[in-house]
């Protein structure tokens, strides 16, 4: 019951309703201590600037070209302009990821750590993609071995061969592929490459701008045969999470094809993005100062997050418990026996989070920074039992 983390936000909200004292770490949304969503203003700037015509028509079915057309700029990637390139807009990450994963779908396999979000196990089965997961980590860095391990199982039985990886900032570990880490990750995909099978690598990059290292030059050195898919979160970065908006980057060199088949993907799931927000980005993403802006107010959040982050280390290493490798984010997660029992026993002791693959994760995020170290406390009590 505790994986799921819809359900669980609202037992936890709930829970809150009637108790106050009750902690929920359930969801990753970056609030401050009052409780309040932590977002870019800008757009609070813009959007009573808008006329009737850029908040409520529809929007183009893959988004506005002003908007496609600066997102990798506004991602500082501007490298990837070299390659073939195809920007749409979606749905949230979420949707972006959706759109990618159906489009690859025809005798497909997922390769995906086994800590991992576990939405990602909800959009591949409805698409009738089989799951290939594998170990995470080794030690503290991530585990390759396993990795190439999976992804050879996977080519011995599939057609199209989908990878996605999660960094910087993993959901839900908070963990940054390192730039040694990727490169070899590269150079394994490379050397997988042969006539009859199709490799896509989704880069689910929801948290990019919390990430530590959002170095994604390793990448450039793909083989030109293998798809790259770059997911991307407005949603997360802005703050606007009600808004739904996203993007999808494809590095393809069969981006033609592709771009007609997420046409009729996204036709067929959520018709067209949200207008408002589509003209309130093309504005900022084609504007430096605005830009410049908006990563001003980021770095104000991202100052949030790691004093919350600091908080919680220092009182989770003050109670001896351990971590699963953890660099920075919205999440941490902490190794378990018994995920669900933990899970419910915190619950009882108006604790609220949920569990993944071998162990908990806790939402900082959206904890205000003076319960935290009662938040290390509570988990203590259950996990040091």
């Amino acid at each position: 019951m505790f994986e799921d983390i819809t359900r669980v936000s609202q037992m936890a909200k709930a829970a809150v309703a009637k108790n106050p004292k009750v902690i929920n770490a359930t969801v990753g949304v970056l609030l401050d201590d009052n409780g309040d969503i932590l977002y870019s203003s800008v757009f609070d700037s813009i959007i009573p600037t808008l006329t009737p015509k850029e908040k409520y028509p529809y929007e183009d079915v893959l988004g506005p070209a002003l908007m496609r057309n600066n997102v990798l700029k506004f991602l500082k990637q501007e490298k990837f302009l070299s390659k073939p390139n195809m920007t749409m807009i979606t749905a949230g990450g979420t949707g972006a990821l959706s759109n990618a994963i159906s489009v690859f779908s025809k005798n497909a396999g997922l390769v995906v750590s086994e800590l991992c979000w576990n939405n990602y196990f909800t959009i591949a089965r409805g698409f009738q993609v089989d799951l290939y997961t594998y170990n995470t980590f080794d030690k503290d860095k991530y585990d390759l071995k396993a990795f190439e391990e999976a992804l050879d199982k996977t080519i011995a039985e599939k057609e199209n061969i989908i990878v996605l990886l999660n960094t910087p900032s993993h959901n839900p570990t908070g963990y940054d592929l390192s730039k040694e880490e990727l490169q070899s990750i590269v150079e394994i995909l490379n050397k997988k490459v042969t006539d009859g099978i199709k490799i896509t690598v989704i880069l689910d990059i929801a948290y990019y701008n919390f990430g530590l290292n959002q170095n994604l030059d390793p990448f450039l050195e793909l083989n030109e045969d293998i798809n790259l898919a770059i997911a991307y979160s407005f949603s997360k970065s802005f703050g606007i999470y009600g808004f739904r908006l996203g993007s999808l980057t494809m590095i393809s060199k069969d981006n033609e094809k592709l771009e007609k088949s997420f046409y009729s993907s996204t036709r067929a799931k959520w018709s067209n993005p949200n207008k408002l927000g589509c003209s309130v980005l093309s504005k900022v993403l084609s504007s430096d100062e605005l830009c410049e802006k908006v990563y001003e107010e980021i770095d104000k959040h991202m100052g949030v997050l790691t004093n919350k982050t600091t908080i919680f280390r220092n009182a989770l290493e003050e109670f001896n418990i351990k971590t699963f490798p953890h660099t920075n984010g919205f999440f941490l997660s902490i190794p378990v026996e018994d995920p669900e029992n933990v899970a419910l026993a915190l619950s009882e002791n108006d604790v609220y989070l949920t569990t993944v693959e071998g162990g908990i994760r806790v939402a900082i995020s959206g904890v205000p920074s003076y319960r935290l170290r009662e938040l290390a406390e509570k988990i203590a009590l259950v996990v040091n039992k």
